[in-house]
């Protein structure tokens, strides 16, 4: 006595079930968990179930139960995710797009001449490089750390450069200059250090 039954009184219930196709089975649990997934909608699930039934011939049954809705903070369907995809890429391109339209302003030229002025190397002004040379006991011990420069109202730039030397008792101090650029020539037209 098989999954078949060949006459006698059917299983509990009184309903009496004929054999289905195992593809049958097998191609209804793909299109549901497909629904399931968002990839189809009702309408596209329904004709593709009806197109199921007449080739393995399935007489219609009772409509299948509809899925339990799922608390909306941890399901995310699949169309979900492609969506925000999207609205990240955008996103993406517009702050690109921001960001090259900023570059490109006429008040970011002036850093585009004055970038002459600075060394390609480390980025500091020569300048001011020197000047602070000047005022060290040991110059040989010189590092610059880091060069920051911003236009002033004045149409000079004004030139913060953080670097470290020796001190008279041989450690190392970290310190500021600070300096106004003449962007004209490249030259420190005033400066001024701050030791930390």
């Amino acid at each position: 006595m098989g999954g078949r039954f060949s006459g006698g009184s059917p299983p509990s219930g009184g309903i009496k079930r004929e054999a289905v196709d195992p593809r049958y089975s097998k191609a209804m649990a793909d299109l549901t968990a497909m629904r399931a997934r968002g990839d189809v909608d009702q309408s596209d699930f329904e004709a593709a179930r009806d197109i199921l039934r007449k080739r393995y011939r399935v007489a219609a049954q009772s409509p299948p139960p509809k899925p339990q809705a799922q608390p909306a903070a941890s399901a995310t369907s699949v169309s979900d995710v492609g969506r925000n995809k999207r609205v990240g890429v955008t996103l993406a391109i517009l702050f690109a797009v921001f960001a090259a339209s900023k570059a490109c302003s006429g008040s970011d030229h002036a850093s585009i001449e004055a970038g002459k002025c600075f060394s390609v190397w480390d980025g500091s002004s020569s300048d001011l490089v020197a000047k602070v040379k000047d005022r060290l006991r040991d110059p040989d011990s010189f590092e610059h750390v880091r060069t920051k420069s911003t236009p002033n109202a004045n149409g000079y730039r004004t030139v913060l450069m953080e670097y470290r030397a020796k001190n008279g008792f041989g450690g190392y101090n970290t310190a500021i200059a600070v300096g106004s650029l003449n962007t004209a020539n490249c030259t420190i037209v005033d400066s001024s250090f701050v030791a930390q």
